[in-house]
């Protein structure tokens, strides 16, 4: 099975993709986290704000946003709940997911997935990743690519063992840190954006390459 190194390497060439091949947020959505955070628990008030964020980030096409807001009504509050379930074995401001188990986080993520319908994960792991961004890594056609599966879960697990594996942490944390450069929000999902920025920098490699 295919793994993903986590190191200083493969984030500075992440951070140049970032930077010269797409056209999203130059902070590394630092402003969007605080933005997401501010919004407080998802509930019907919320949901509206969340659902064009999602537009946004090209998560709902071809769905009519009208239908994704008519189908999370019907959800939010299984949503809310399970996300209180994790509360009580998690301080979830300080817990990414290194720290959690794919089956303590998957009824989340079905239940959000199941608001698209659709047969690839990218809708659930981009409403999941705006709800608990320190716990789930994004999932778009990009990561697709490199990591040639749409099954999120072994993209999730690859992701979380590369972390757990990684030495120097905290010199990952510095490089990203001055690439953002200015204040950062203090709850920013340090571990899931330097994973996602080393699977799209080319840390991607089968077990025979590991170094």
């Amino acid at each position: 099975m295919a793994k993903l190194i986590v190191n200083q390497f493969f984030l500075e060439r992440g951070i140049r993709w970032w930077q010269t091949e797409t056209n999203w947020d130059n902070d590394f959505h630092n402003h969007f986290y605080e933005r997401m955070y501010h919004l407080g628990s998802v509930n019907r008030a919320s949901w509206y704000t969340i659902v064009d964020e999602l537009a946004s980030w090209s998560a709902l096409r071809p769905v009519p946003k009208d239908e994704i807001i008519r189908n999370g009504f019907s959800v939010i509050g299984n949503i809310d709940a399970l996300i209180r379930q994790l509360m009580k074995n998690y301080d979830l401001s300080n817990t990414d997911f290194s720290q959690v188990e794919w089956d303590e986080i998957l009824p989340l993520f079905q239940t959000a997935n199941s608001i698209k319908n659709s047969s690839t994960p990218m809708f659930g792991s981009k409403l999941c990743h705006f709800i608990l961004p320190k716990l789930f890594p994004v999932y778009d056609s990009f990561v697709g690519e490199r990591v040639g599966t749409n099954d999120y879960r072994i993209y999730w697990e690859m992701c979380r063992e590369g972390w757990k594996k990684c030495n120097g942490k905290n010199d990952l944390v510095d490089v990203l840190q001055r690439e953002i450069g200015h204040s950062v929000f203090r709850l920013y999902p340090w571990a899931t954006k330097i994973s996602e920025l080393c699977c799209h920098g080319g840390g991607v490699s089968s077990n025979q390459d590991e170094s």
